[in-house]
């Protein structure tokens, strides 16, 4: 059921600069704020989390990095510019990810899934292809 809601522009040059956008691109203005809005939620829906300095001074090996599912040019530019260290961490970091969630992956989605639990990665390397 599509709901009907009212928003506020900057100016209605603006308004008609964004018409001029879509129709360019043959959409409707609605479906291309929605998307954007869809792409917002995904991102911050839980908040964003912030790193206390505490973090830092408490635990000098605490790295900020960014969140997995981060754009591609943001792990770029973060790899560009972190130490071989870090990297291999990532790396290996990376590794047991790839791991687990391919083993839950297979795992029917619900209750079953929920209820697994793996001792170990080897009993999860099972499932690597």
């Amino acid at each position: 059921m599509t709901i009907h809601k009212t928003i506020s522009v900057e100016s209605e040059a603006f308004w008609a600069e964004c018409h001029k956008c879509a129709r360019r691109e043959n959409k409707a203005l609605s479906t291309i704020i929605m998307d954007k809005l869809k792409e917002y939620i995904k991102v911050h829906g839980e908040g964003n989390p912030v790193y206390i300095l505490d973090k830092f001074i408490e635990n000098p090996d605490f790295k900020a990095v960014p969140a997995t599912m981060e754009t591609k040019e943001k792990w770029v530019k973060f790899c560009q510019n972190t130490t071989d260290k870090t990297l291999k961490e990532l790396e290996y970091q990376g590794m047991m990810i790839q791991i687990i969630s391919r083993a839950y992956a297979q795992i029917p989605k619900g209750d079953e899934r929920r209820k697994t639990f793996f001792q170990n990665l080897h009993q999860m390397e099972i499932f690597r292809t």
